[in-house]
């Protein structure tokens, strides 16, 4: 038995769990066994413990500060029996698991901790993103119907800032690995899978979790990365790219030759909208807030360009075009009537987010007098309830990655180290397209074919 229990080692112990001597038992046991539990494999493997070996399973034993029993059940590391890992150990203890949800991404304090570890993002406390920092955690493992990604990139995006500062709609709770869009290689597949092969090139999207070396993921929401395209293009198309395509494609029905307003259009669903609107044929009218910003719209195809900070935007919309036919918004805030107020009978008003963090309060009367469709559109459910427009948008928008004719503009590249620094990038709204963390050291863009 390894026995921490002794006068001198506990009192050290005790100040590494920021527990007063004096305080009660009672007290000091729940921050002593969360901090402990947290230290406990570091411990282990510093001691050389090898528990495939056959060894004794150790335990790690908290008594009092005079030595008496504070009535826990002993922490025992014992080795695995049933893990796909080739090297493990388990640990148990008698503790509450944390919320029912992914645990393999979102919250990495589980109930087995193995040897098989990776660097990660991690959020302990909610806040701005110098809360952020990046350490050694687990390796998840692939579940039923779940794949496991070795992530290239990662694609850092404004829900991952909410989400960090806990203003997101959808809460998670910390500690948890933040970041939703990714691109890797399958490196392994969990029971009922099928159409995913470990060595695919994939992108996908979780809610939590895709800033780390390794991520587990649903197999059925794989999207293939097209052969020629390198992952870190891949991470930075899907989330934004298939958000623009839906807004304009499914909701708005946009047609050749209408007035598109895109807001926040130098932003990454901004830009994408741009480009995608463009494409489709529409008139693009792209709003941002400097002229360096206004020039990456204009090389994605933007007709007209308004600086919304220097101009009125209601008045410089009209003196472009006359008007407008749609509108997408990311931002909110207070442009979002102002633009609306340019659409013309029947016009479609999108709206995609509030980057600005304030959600607009519209008056009603603007879309009785004037016939005005309001939409919303959200990528987490838009496949769970348009599942034949979802597929029919994702198959095009594939198609236009893999030809060429799109490609995402990535405005800057983070290290993993550096997470914090790309989240702030993103909320001081310094990011022009999209900005990437790379999870690989040196030149590995990971192109295919």
């Amino acid at each position: 038995m390894l026995d921490l229990g002794d006068t001198a080692r506990f009192g050290a112990l005790r100040v590494l769990a920021g527990v007063a001597p004096g305080a009660a038992a009672a007290q000091q046991v729940p921050a002593l066994v969360q901090r402990l539990f947290q230290a406990l494999e570091a411990l282990v493997l510093g001691l050389g413990i090898d528990l495939a070996a056959g060894a004794a399973a150790p335990q790690l034993v908290l008594l009092g500060h005079e030595g008496a029993d504070l009535g826990v059940d002993p922490l025992v590391i014992h080795p695995p029996t049933q893990s796909r890992r080739p090297h493990g150990v388990g640990l148990t203890a008698k503790r509450k698991t944390f919320a029912e949800r992914d645990s393999r991404n979102v919250n990495w304090h589980t109930d087995r901790v193995g040897i098989a570890m990776m660097r990660a993002a991690v959020c302990h406390r909610l806040g701005t993103p110098d809360e952020i920092t990046t350490e050694p955690v687990p390796r998840p493992e692939p579940g039923p119907g779940e794949a496991l990604i070795r992530v290239h990139a990662a694609a850092v995006n404004l829900p991952d800032v909410l989400i960090a500062a806990g203003r997101y709609q959808v809460p998670v709770p910390p500690p948890f690995t933040p970041g939703s869009e990714f691109a890797g290689v399958v490196v392994g597949v969990g029971p009922q899978v099928t159409g995913v092969g470990v060595g695919d090139r994939v992108a996908g999207a979780v809610m939590s979790g895709a800033f780390a070396e390794y991520v587990a993921a649903p197999a059925q929401s794989l999207i293939p990365v097209p052969a020629g395209v390198d992952l870190a293009t891949a991470a930075a198309s899907w989330v934004c790219h298939l958000t623009a395509y839906h807004a304009l494609r499914s909701i708005a029905a946009i047609a050749p030759g209408e007035r598109l307003v895109v807001l926040g259009a130098a932003g990454g669903v901004g830009l994408a909208t741009v480009e995608l609107g463009a494409l489709l044929g529409a008139r693009v009218i792209a709003a941002a807030s400097s002229p360096e910003k206004l020039a990456a719209c204009r090389e994605r195809g933007a007709e007209h360009l308004i600086d919304y900070e220097r101009t009125p935007l209601r008045d410089a919309i009209r003196a472009a075009a006359g008007g407008a036919d749609v509108v997408v918004d990311p931002v909110g805030g207070r442009f979002a009537e102002a633009a609306l107020r340019t659409l013309g009978w029947g016009g479609r008003f999108v709206t995609v987010g509030y980057a600005s963090g304030e959600i607009p309060r519209i008056p009603l009367n603007l879309l009785l007098l004037k016939g005005m469709i309001v939409r919303g559109f959200e990528l987490r459910t838009f496949a769970q309830f348009e599942p034949e427009l979802a597929a029919r948008d994702r198959a095009e928008l594939a198609e236009l990655l893999g030809t060429g004719r799109v490609a995402p503009l990535i405005g800057a590249r983070f290290p993993l180290a550096d997470t914090g620094a790309a989240l702030t990038h993103v909320a001081a709204r310094q990011a022009i397209g999209k900005v990437i963390l790379a999870m690989t050291d040196g030149d590995d863009t990971g192109v295919d074919g």
